[in-house]
């Protein structure tokens, strides 16, 4: 999903997880695919689930991804990450 004003384009990805070791790296690789892809937003929220099947019954992600390039436009510029546990 994704939200576009003026100055601003938010957008939420909702991303099933089948491997969960290098975590770190497969939510570095889909962020980087996702931009490449779509361009830069102002945030990039990720949403992890563990199946499909929490997906489509409502279970909430076991981690969410927060991006924020706000700051810096720069492609370099990695944003700023935020990670929620739940």
């Amino acid at each position: 999903m994704s939200f576009s004003s003026e100055n601003t384009r938010e957008t939420e990805i909702k991303v099933v997880i089948y491997k969960y070791h290098d975590i770190d790296d497969t939510v570095k690789a889909i962020e980087q695919e996702h931009n490449r892809i779509n361009g830069t937003p102002t945030s990039l929220e990720m949403n992890l689930y563990y199946s499909r099947w929490h997906l489509r019954h409502g279970s909430g992600p076991f981690k969410t991804v927060i991006f924020n390039y706000a700051h810096n436009k720069s492609a370099d510029y990695p944003g700023e990450i935020t990670w929620h546990r739940f």
